[in-house]
């Protein structure tokens, strides 16, 4: 088994009203397209971090993830998590 631990990019949050929820949409949204762990932990810490820089109850959008996958710092934990 496999575990990576993410790092979100610097934003100035606004809100974290749906900030949570966009990760559990994100990696829904991963597990039905396939990917391996290490992306759906980046999908994930794209959407959040997306979503919590927006005001009141704005979430993020696809596109808005997409663009902020690279910005996502990615690690394998270098242990067995089984």
């Amino acid at each position: 088994r496999e575990g990576y631990r993410a790092w979100p990019f610097d934003v100035e949050p606004q809100s974290t009203v749906g900030a949570g929820d966009a990760m559990v949409a994100a990696v829904a949204y991963a597990l039905l397209a396939h990917r391996p762990l290490e992306e759906i932990a980046r999908w994930a810490t794209a959407a959040g971090t997306v979503t919590a820089a927006k005001s009141g109850t704005q979430v993020c959008t696809l596109e808005e993830v997409r663009s902020a996958l690279d910005r996502v710092r990615v690690a394998a934990l270098g242990v067995s998590c089984g």
